[in-house]
């Protein structure tokens, strides 16, 4: 067995694949922007800045997953 393993300096992905990726990375940002909300609202924690930042992250992050269609 090889002691390392050749790894190529570059590789390609396909375009499907890169947008898969962009969006999953996306969603897992909004689904943090909304939980951050929920704690705020549903639990008291947070402060009213943070609150106000992670709603207009939501929205923001909404309107790109609407626009590409995720």
């Amino acid at each position: 067995m090889a002691r390392k393993y050749d790894i190529p300096k570059t590789f390609e992905l396909d375009a499907e694949i890169v947008d898969l990726i962009a969006a999953q990375s996306l969603k897992d940002h909004y689904n943090m922007a909304v939980d951050s909300v929920d704690n705020f609202v549903l639990h008291q924690k947070g402060c009213p800045a943070d609150y106000e930042y992670y709603m207009k992250l939501k929205n923001s992050l909404k309107i790109v997953l609407d626009y590409y269609g995720r």
